[in-house]
């Protein structure tokens, strides 16, 4: 399978992106539900997460818009469960603050999908924290199901929260 609908402005990132990628993440630590994070995440720390990523050969790729980058996505092997799972991809997905609400979200979601395909992942999965109500309209908008929920297995300052855990197969039916 190859790329062919990728949205406009979609590219693989370039060690250039990294910076403004981390700031879009760091951003959604203010929220309290938006990112599991809890701290910023420093420069050396993002950087080895995506190379360590992108070593690998999963794909990560960035959004832009005159020429700034306005999300990312990428998509690497589900974390839990090790090499038995590694047929499903986990699906990292963040927009800029700025551009929250304007159409971004859902065609770099759907891409996610075919950046899942390609790389050959039967199924894709993306973990929600409650009252993340834009990932869930994301999720939905990417076919995606409910297919777990944790109860309070999070916490943010003194607020407990549930997970939700959403996927779909990519197999052919």
């Amino acid at each position: 399978m190859t790329l062919t609908t990728l949205p406009k402005g979609l590219q693989a990132f370039v060690p250039e992106d990294l910076e403004a990628m981390r700031g879009i993440l760091n951003e959604t630590i203010e929220t309290g539900i938006n990112s599991a994070l809890t701290e910023q995440i420093s420069s050396e720390q993002f950087a080895y997460v995506v190379n360590n990523y992108h070593r690998q050969g999963f794909p990560i790729y960035v959004l832009k818009r005159r020429g700034e980058v306005i999300g990312f996505v990428w998509v690497h092997s589900f974390c839990w469960g090790g090499d038995a799972c590694r047929h499903t991809g986990e699906t990292v997905l963040y927009i800029r603050k700025d551009h929250h609400g304007r159409g971004a979200g859902v065609p770099l979601a759907r891409a996610a999908i075919d950046l899942a395909r390609c790389h050959g992942f039967e199924s894709i999965v993306v973990w929600v924290l409650e009252g993340n109500d834009a990932s869930l309209r994301i999720a939905k908008a990417m076919g995606l199901e409910r297919w777990g929920y944790l109860p309070n297995v999070a916490r943010l300052g003194d607020q407990p929260r549930s997970v939700h855990l959403y996927g779909r197969s990519l197999l052919p039916p």
